[in-house]
């Protein structure tokens, strides 16, 4: 029997329970791996688990906050902000991402009422520093970052 649910792409042989001796329960053997969901014989992660930590730096009038980013790959920022009074022409929101190549500086005017989201506009590798600075603004930047465990 194959089975497609780790690959999607290769079929994949799941194996029949083993009921061995009578009386005792069966077991089952997974066909893929549950940690990089590779079927076992192409399996690249050699046992090591990895957990994904999310993280957030949440900004309000008590701008400007700063946080490191950590892990063992690049993560992806998801930024949500939205108006907390004054005009739009007075409410900004500005990122600044330091990491070891240089420094990249984002920045929106003029936010209009209501809620506003960025998803996966910038990718970072560890070991970089992101600081947000608001005006007239609340801000939360996300991100999950993969350790091993």
């Amino acid at each position: 029997m194959y089975h497609v649910c780790c690959n999607r792409q290769k079929p994949v042989f799941v194996y029949y329970p083993y009921y061995g001796w009578p009386g005792y329960p069966p077991y089952y053997m997974p066909a893929c791996c549950p940690v990089c969901s590779m079927p076992y014989y192409q399996c690249t992660c050699k046992g090591e688990k990895t957990m994904m930590l999310p993280e957030e730096l949440t900004v309000d009038t008590s701008s400007p906050k700063e946080a490191f980013i950590g892990g063992n790959e690049d993560v992806n920022l998801t930024l949500e902000y939205m108006s907390d009074g004054g005009t739009p022409a007075s409410r900004s929101v500005k990122l600044t991402i330091t990491g070891t190549g240089g420094t990249t500086v984002w920045e929106e005017t003029n936010i209009t009422d209501g809620y506003h989201v960025k998803n996966d506009f910038a990718s970072i590798p560890p070991g970089s520093m992101v600081k947000i600075e608001v005006k007239n603004c609340k801000a939360r930047l996300r991100w999950c970052e993969s350790v091993c465990c």
